[in-house]
């Protein structure tokens, strides 16, 4: 019969019989097995239990497309391969139903790019399991697990290596229904460029063994999607940086195994949530740490071995990074800064934080910082509570060790405002500077604090403030408040010791003030410019000098106890249920003020030296009255020096007690 050319046609083969090999004919639509760039179509809708066997006598396998899928009701399709070699440009494992291959020997490969990919769990309503257990899974460009539909991929052994991305839950125009993907790891090798694990639908990465290496990390990129990686096992590589909820919600956790890479960022976009938590293991971090970086981040560490190179909570503006360790140890290398434009906040309960170079609370204006420190220890040389920012920055301390060997700065910058409350536990610091150049509050109601230096109101415009109710504050160097600029030390508790010099407004510009009502203070010497004001407890000081003012009246019930070695003021003034002592010494001093006022019953007990005052300022019959006030007369004028509200001295009290002939008395020479 005459006509034209007969067109070609090649059906899609289409395995269509039970169980059993792939090289067997008769399971095919097409009567032969599949030949090169055939779709393969592994697809039923039946209601038969299907396994399809890869064999050695397959002839060919370089395919365009493969599909594993199951249609129907209460059936299956599974795809075995143990051997040989399958290579297809595109494959779905579960495509519109359910599809499963098994890979547990020789390699499958497939080669196609873009969105020739590897599919499980493609169409929404659809769901693709990939077990491998030893075979060689090689993939050109990238593998989507729950792309649209539910995807899950088992690795025990062998290995899967990807040369574009890994993406578990979603596809990468974030506008398609969003699939939910799971890869559980617990063998072999795993390489991929970028691994998404929840791109923009729901991924979870179970890592329990074996060995990865990614190029970077995504966990919830899109806004709307969560992601979670669990490693308890194993060992992760990633070459670039991780994020831990980028616009969605992601969250990294280990338990154990060894992680590194080269950055952290969690909460990394404006919409992200991230949560990063170390029970055990090592996590190294080859770069920056950066918790809430334009959104919302968390760390939370119980245990294991943590190290960065910088560590940041709360980078951006709007951002807030939360952190929290109650184990193991965090070691970083440079520095740290809790609020750096945005809000930070660190709360250590236990476990040992190690901060090499500087720690800064609210580096930048409008930026918060907040560390509280519970238990464990903190070592770091260099603390800045409120660096450069106006915020309410407050570093708080209830117990554990807080080590700064060479200075703890609280207002370190002009303008800026910090706190530190010490309510517990020991502080170890080479200089305390509380206003350096900004505002800076020091509050002490417990715990030791053990110091070479403290300043107090340093610089310029400065302000600083110290607050002790109780614990020991001791200094084995010197203390300078209202250097120069304004600064006040108020004292109601506590033990209060310095080794070297008190120095109150030690410069022209500066303006200091010591206020004392409680507790015990301790010097080798003070230098006071300014005032000295004392309600209440004891001082014992080496010389009192200086051109200020000492004031002395107690409050309430209060009393107040000063030795000294001697004193020069310009003013002392003792009043209620005040005692100014000058030490019985050999050889003997001369003591100065030129104005001196001894109200209530107020004393001054000279011990065995003498005294030069001004006489234009107090005159010889207030001097003659406040002798008269301590020498208790009898009627024939004999007594002894207990009398109070006047001029006393211990050497004439104890001559009195002696039965001899020699007695010390106390006189004045006018002129």
């Amino acid at each position: 019969m005459a006509g034209g050319p007969l067109s070609a046609y090649a059906a899609s083969p289409t395995y269509i019989g039970t169980s059993g090999l792939w090289s067997d004919p008769s399971k095919w639509s097409t009567g032969s097995t599949p030949a090169a760039i055939d779709t393969v179509q592994l697809v039923q809708s039946g209601s038969n239990f299907t396994t399809v066997n890869f064999d050695a006598s397959v002839s060919g396998s370089n395919f365009s497309s493969l599909v594993t899928d199951y249609t129907g009701n209460g059936g299956s399709v599974a795809f075995n391969q143990a051997s040989r070699s399958l290579s297809v440009t595109t494959e779905w494992v579960g495509k519109d139903g359910v599809g499963e291959i098994n890979l547990t020997g020789g390699t499958h490969s497939v080669s196609g790019a873009g969105t020739n990919a590897l599919y499980v769990g493609y169409n929404a309503g659809s769901v693709g399991t990939v077990n491998l257990g030893g075979a060689t899974l090689n993939v050109a460009d990238s593998v989507y697990i729950g792309y649209s539909g539910v995807g899950t991929f088992n690795q025990t052994a062998g290995t899967h290596a990807l040369g574009g991305y890994l993406v578990l839950g979603g596809e990468a125009s974030g506008t398609s229904i969003a699939g939910t993907g799971t890869y559980n790891f617990s063998g072999g090798l795993l390489t991929s460029n970028t691994v998404y694990v929840g791109l923009s639908g729901t991924g979870t990465f179970n890592h329990t063994g074996g060995y990865t290496l990614y190029g970077g990390i995504s966990i919830g990129y899109f806004a709307g999607s969560s992601g979670v990686y669990s490693q308890s096992d194993g060992s992760v590589f990633t070459l670039g940086s991780e994020s831990y909820g980028d616009r969605g919600t992601g969250s990294y956790t280990q338990s154990g195994g060894t992680h590194t890479n080269s950055g952290i960022y969690i909460g990394d976009g404006p919409t992200g949530d991230g949560f990063l938590g170390l029970q055990g293991g090592t996590l190294t971090v080859e770069g920056a740490e950066i918790v809430g970086n334009a959104g919302i981040g968390a760390m939370n560490q119980g245990g294991g071995l943590h190290t960065a190179d910088i560590l940041i909570a709360g980078l951006q503006a709007g951002s807030s990074g939360n952190i929290a360790i109650n184990g193991g140890t965090l070691s970083i290398t440079g520095n740290e800064y809790i609020g750096y434009w945005g809000l930070g906040t660190f709360t250590q309960n236990g476990g040992l934080h190690l901060v090499n170079n500087y720690l800064s609370l609210g580096r930048n204006l409008n930026s918060t910082g907040s560390y509280v420190l519970n238990d464990g220890e903190l070592v770091c040389p260099r603390q800045s509570i409120a660096f450069n920012s106006t915020g309410d920055n407050v570093f708080t301390q209830t117990g554990g060790v807080n080590v700064a060997s060479i200075f703890l700065a609280v207002g370190e910058q002009l303008a800026s405002r910090g706190t530190y409350n010490l309510q517990g536990g020991s502080l170890q610091v080479g200089t305390i500077y509380a206003g350096f150049l900004g505002n800076g509050q020091f509050n002490q109601s417990g715990g030791t604090v053990t110091a070479q230096d403290l300043y107090v109101g340093t610089y310029g415009l400065s302000n600083g403030t110290v607050n002790l109710s109780a614990g020991l504050l001791n200094l084995t160097g010197s203390e300078e408040i209202g250097s120069s600029g304004f600064g006040v030390f108020n004292q109601s508790g506590g033990v209060h010791t310095v080794s070297g010099t008190i120095s109150i407004s030690s410069s022209p510009g500066g303006v200091g003030v010591y206020n004392q009502s409680g507790g015990s203070l301790s010097a080798g010497a003070m230098v006071n410019q300014r005032q000295f004001n004392m309600s209440g407890g004891s001082a014992t000081l080496g010389a009192l000098s200086g051109t200020g003012t000492t004031s002395m009246a107690s409050v309430g019930t209060n009393t107040s106890t000063l030795s000294v070695a001697s004193f020069t003021q310009n003013a002392i003034l003792i009043g209620k249920d005040s005692t100014l002592t000058v030490r019985v010494a050999t050889p003997r001093v001369t003591n100065l003020v030129n104005r001196l006022s001894i109200t209530s019953n107020g004393l001054l007990d000279l011990g065995n030296h003498f005294l030069l005052l001004d006489n234009t300022l107090t005159p010889a019959t207030v001097t003659r009255g406040y002798l008269k006030n301590a020498y208790n007369a009898n009627a024939l004028g004999i007594g002894n020096w207990l009398g109070r509200g006047g001029i006393t001295s211990s050497d004439a009290i104890a001559s009195h007690n002696i039965t001899n002939d020699f007695h010390v008395s106390v006189g004045y020479i006018d002129g």
